[in-house]
């Protein structure tokens, strides 16, 4: 189990040092959010948030593409 930890923690750990935002982080804080990271595989023309939902979850993109769109108001 200890091994499998370890081998995610480094997975995510080379990930996030990927994430121009994230690069500031020092690896202690990077090693607590890549623990805390939950991965999620979405299909193409699924809606992984929706405008106007409350967001709880923080996503990054770690292959493939995503849009995002933004209703305008009439006029």
């Amino acid at each position: 189990m200890k091994d499998a930890a370890a081998k995610k923690r480094e997975k995510y750990d080379n990930f996030l040092q990927s994430v121009d935002i994230l690069k500031t982080m020092d690896p202690y804080e990077r090693s607590k959010l890549g623990d805390a990271v939950i991965e999620s595989k979405f299909k193409k023309g699924d809606y992984v948030i929706t405008e106007g939902e409350e967001g709880s979850t923080f996503y990054l993109i770690s292959d493939g593409t995503a849009m995002a769109t933004k209703a305008l108001e009439e006029g």
